[in-house]
């Protein structure tokens, strides 16, 4: 049926072409943002590790120097700054995550839009052709038929005067003769 039909063909074509595509695009998204995501948490556990590590040896060096009060103190900043390290990190990252499924979103629905706009668009043109032809083709059938209806009667009419016999003159003869002979 479909090679018939060489335009039905074209569009679904086209609607898997645009089908693939839109399916890569989602999939390379999907893949730079589980890449990101990848990267932001190790990149956050390394800042993390550093962060005690010098909280640690900064503790350490207080307990060595015996100074109790400054230990507390700079144990509770560097808590206070990993803390708020991994926040801004994890919300960035959050953020990161929502932006990128946001515009993934949006184009898909933007491609899926443009899809149906251009099937409806080319069904429509096919409609319109296909009306078009059938209403030349019907007044092309309907003045060939009156032509042959005209011309039929014409050549019955012709062809009638042709084998007939003339009356009128017949009886006007026929008359004269009739007084002649009496």
């Amino acid at each position: 049926m479909f090679y018939k039909q060489p335009l039905l063909l074209l569009l679904l074509l086209l609607l898997l072409v645009v089908v693939v595509v839109v399916e890569v695009v989602v999939v390379v998204v999907v893949v730079v943002v589980v890449v990101v995501v990848v990267v932001v948490v190790e990149v956050t556990e390394v800042v993390v590790v550093a962060i005690v590590a010098e909280v640690a040896v900064i503790a350490v060096v207080a307990v060595v120097v015996e100074e109790a009060v400054v230990v507390v103190i700079v144990v509770l900043v560097f808590v206070v700054v990993v803390v708020v390290v991994v926040v801004v990190v994890e919300v960035l990252l959050l953020v990161v995550v929502v932006v990128v499924v946001v515009v993934v979103l949006v184009v898909v629905v933007v491609v899926v839009v443009a899809v149906v706009v251009v099937v409806v668009v080319v069904v429509v043109l096919v409609v319109v052709v296909v009306v078009v032809i059938v209403v030349v083709l019907h007044s092309l059938v309907y003045a060939a038929r009156c032509q042959i209806t005209s011309l039929s009667a014409m050549s019955l009419d012709t062809w009638k005067e042709s084998t007939s016999p003339p009356t009128h003159n017949m009886v006007s003869e026929g008359g004269g003769a009739a007084k002649h002979n009496s």
